[in-house]
């Protein structure tokens, strides 16, 4: 397994994925500065001292991120501990309502503390040393969870309890297989990354039925389950780096609409054209000899990636002219351009809708080089961060009408408080509404000071 260091330089996004239509159409910039997963945070990593390699490490003010010491623990839902240097989780039950915890690149390699976290929603893990999936079982509230990057070897039975799973990333690690009885509690599990292991079949897949996004590249998988049909709702199949030869059971899987079955061993690919709502299909370092004339079925396909295969001629690939989505092409390696000087020209003839054929232009003639995958990851987390700021956005704003709420009720205690405050009474009612006034304005202050902006 990788050291430590090359566990947390990689992004978030799913492990080796092929450059995506959306990130090719892309031109402008990130509209502000994202780090990806595995992207060490130097800012918050020099303002905190590692945490003392006891066996259960005290939490200390000064070990917390910059923000959280401020707000009572109660109001703390996000906690960071990226690349911390920690051997252990440390102790952290007084923040009962934390629904964020990251822990990722350190050098843990159990999984141990977090049963007071019943709220927890998303938790990383990746990039340490775990060796098993283990005390989770309190966690039944958890969506997220991400193990990749470890030295995990079976799955076993530590996920049985997070029924409410929707993303689980457990790629990079070595496993060799999943059993169905394993995840079969994870019946709201949508996205799936099992890639980068030495996993030799998807047989546990059938347990799966709401998943929309599965991973599974760079595997030593060769043939394909027929419950894989059954995946009615799967929209993103990755099966690249693999060794498959036969494909026919996708036949089924109608909502595809990005397959990558790069670096495998296939030839037949007439299957592909019942999957008519594709966008992008990248089959490139495979042993295809032609386009089969059904792929004019691929109404919505914009992105098409066959290079480096075995295709011959050009009425090899006729089909291209009846493809009138096509927006980008690569088809470069082929045995059918060794002798063509233009075949730009020649392919945007035949199939006018082109716009960019092997990274060149086709009205420019300029070369456009595609984007590098650490782009493209930074272009998913982009997108995420938006979704999950709107999110937050909305969520604040909940709370705050909350607050304004409690404060408006405070203030009206205390003016009925002061209305109602008898003229006559004796040493010891003075004393006592003297105390209540002074505990009443601790709470408006601490309310104003905490929940206002």
């Amino acid at each position: 397994m990788a050291t430590n260091n090359k566990r947390c330089s990689s992004g978030t996004a799913p492990t080796t994925r092929a450059q995506s239509l959306s990130s090719l159409k892309q031109t402008s910039t990130l509209s502000r500065s994202k780090t990806c997963g595995f992207t060490g945070t130097t800012s918050l990593k020099s303002k905190l001292e590692p945490l003392p390699q006891n066996k259960t490490p005290d939490l200390k003010a000064e070990t917390l991120p910059e923000n959280a010491h401020k707000l009572h623990p109660a109001m703390v839902n996000e906690l960071s501990f990226h690349a911390r240097n920690l051997t252990t989780i440390p102790i952290l039950s007084q923040f009962n309502k934390l629904q964020i915890l990251d822990l990722s690149c350190n050098n843990l390699t159990h999984i141990d503390n977090l049963r007071t976290l019943t709220n927890l929603r998303e938790l990383k893990l990746y990039g340490n040393k775990i060796e098993q999936i283990e005390n989770l079982d309190c966690l039944t509230q958890l969506q997220t969870l991400q193990l990749q990057y470890n030295d995990i070897e079976k799955i076993g039975f530590g996920l049985v309890y997070l029924t409410r799973l929707q993303l689980l990333r457990i790629d990079s690690n070595n496993l060799t297989s999943i059993r169905s009885e394993e995840i079969s509690k994870l019946s709201q599990l949508k996205i799936l990354d099992v890639s980068d292991c030495s996993i030799e079949n998807l047989d546990f897949i059938n347990s799966l039925p709401s998943i929309t996004e599965l991973r599974a590249n760079h595997s030593c998988i060769k043939t394909l389950p027929n419950q894989i049909r059954n995946l009615r709702f799967l929209t993103d199949l990755d099966l690249s780096n693999n060794q498959l030869t036969n494909i026919t059971s996708i036949k089924t899987l109608s909502a595809l609409h990005l397959l990558r079955l790069t670096n495998n061993r296939i030839q037949d690919i007439q299957i592909i054209s019942h999957l008519t709502h594709l966008s992008e299909l990248y089959l490139a370092n495979n042993q295809i000899t032609c386009l089969p004339n059904s792929f004019h079925k691929l109404i919505e396909l914009q992105c098409l990636d066959i290079s480096n295969n075995s295709i011959q001629s050009w009425k090899d690939i006729d089909v291209l002219g009846r493809m009138n989505s096509l927006f980008l092409l690569h088809i470069n390696g082929n045995p059918l351009l060794s002798d063509e000087e233009n075949y730009i020209d020649k392919l945007s003839k035949l199939c006018s809708s082109l716009e960019i054929i092997d990274n060149v232009s086709v009205q420019t003639g300029d070369i456009n080089i595609a984007p590098t995958e650490s782009y493209e990851q930074l272009m998913n987390i982009d997108k995420e961060l938006k979704d999950v700021d709107q999110s937050l956005e909305k969520s604040i704003t909940n709370i705050q009408d909350q607050f304004h709420t409690i404060i408006n009720d405070l203030q009206k205690l205390s003016e009925w408080y002061n209305d109602e405050l008898p003229t006559n009474h004796s040493p010891e009612t003075n004393t006592s509404h003297r105390n209540s006034k002074h505990r009443l304005f601790q709470a408006l202050t601490f309310s104003e000071e905490n929940y206002q902006n």
